[in-house]
């Protein structure tokens, strides 16, 4: 009679705590090798869609002003709706480029231009996507970028002289300024006023926008290469 031969897979032998050990310490490392190189590749694609949804923006000023003659005073108040010179007014965003509120309803019929932010042909210069809306309750509140930041400087040439420069009246009067934007992470990005935003020597261009760009969690300032800007 034959002898009975074991099975060896019925004797494999367990890891022993040291090799788990050794296993779980060589994929920690891995990870903390790897985790810094895939977020500064999702930091760089989130910045480069900031910078494209910005430039959007701008092909769509300079579209209604080329219909109108003058640059669309998206900056300030609406109505009840706070808001600051050069710091967009989702609202009065909407109602400028594509002709109706941020919820998609229109203006009233007898709307005056004020109250069309300039756009009396009711216009529609830019579709507003679906993930560029803040919503609360189902309703657009607000406007935001890949970074989730919903404040954004908007600067325009309001003179007509080929430049933006803090001799430019904007909304209310104000002397144009490159105002200190908060992030979706509650830092702050105030522009160098050399090197960013100079308004001094002045912008050549018509409309431009910049974003706070990648927030820093811990709550210190924002450095100008975490920013984002329409124009560089």
């Amino acid at each position: 009679m034959r002898p009975t031969i074991p099975d060896p897979s019925s004797h494999r032998r367990a890891f022993t705590l040291i090799e788990l050990l050794t296993v779980i310490a060589i994929i920690g490392i891995l990870a903390a090798i790897l985790f810094p190189a895939v977020n500064g590749v999702l930091t760089h694609a989130h910045k480069a869609a900031v910078k494209n949804q910005l430039s959007q923006w701008t092909v769509a000023v300079q579209s209604y002003k080329s219909d109108y003659s003058y640059y669309p005073i998206m900056d300030g108040a609406l109505g009840s709706t706070p808001g600051t010179a050069n710091v967009v007014n989702a609202q009065k965003f909407s109602i400028a480029l594509t002709g109706t509120q941020l919820d998609g309803t229109a203006l009233a019929v007898g709307a005056t231009a004020t109250e069309l932010v300039g756009n009396t042909k009711r216009r529609l210069y830019y579709t507003i996507a679906n993930n560029e809306l803040v919503m609360t309750d189902k309703t657009p509140t607000g406007l935001q970028d890949a970074f989730g930041n919903t404040e954004f400087a908007y600067l325009y040439d309001s003179n007509g002289d080929g430049f933006i420069k803090s001799d430019d009246k904007v909304y209310n009067g104000a002397a144009q300024s490159a105002p200190t934007l908060t992030s979706g992470s509650g830092a702050k990005f105030t522009p160098d006023p050399t090197n960013d935003v100079n308004l001094v020597t002045g912008i050549r261009a018509g409309a431009i926008f910049y974003s706070p760009g990648v927030g820093n969690t811990d709550g210190t300032p924002i450095d100008s290469s975490s920013a984002v800007f329409s124009w560089k």
